[in-house]
């Protein structure tokens, strides 16, 4: 999905951002990436997005300052590790906008709570 222009959001960015905000609100402020799509999987009933596309935006909102990441060691014997994400304070500013507007667009996920933002 292009952006329309420079520094917004596009769509699925603004989903991840919503995701992680709402896992904040129940109390899970780390985050995974595989963690956030079978929770947006389960929420929408369907996979909302490829991982690639997934992993990617998780990766550009970590650049933008929105996320800090944290990696761990996930499974001493394979050597596996895993990415931990957490919302900045910048970050969940910008969840709150973009559950607004998704909350807001004629496309709205049934999941999105505009009353968290």
């Amino acid at each position: 999905m292009r952006r329309r222009s420079g520094n917004q959001l596009v769509v699925n960015e603004k989903r991840v951002l919503a995701g992680a905000l709402r896992l904040a609100h129940s109390g899970s402020s780390r985050l995974y990436g595989y963690e956030l799509f079978a929770l947006l999987r389960t929420w929408e009933g369907q996979a909302p997005m490829d991982h690639g596309t997934l992993y990617r935006g998780l990766r550009k909102l970590e650049a933008r300052g929105y996320f800090s990441s944290q990696v761990e060691l996930a499974d001493p014997a394979t050597r596996r590790v895993r990415v931990y994400y957490t919302l900045t304070a910048a970050g969940t500013d910008a969840a709150v906008v973009a559950a607004r507007e998704l909350a807001e667009s004629p496309i709205a996920p049934a999941w999105i709570n505009p009353g968290i933002a």
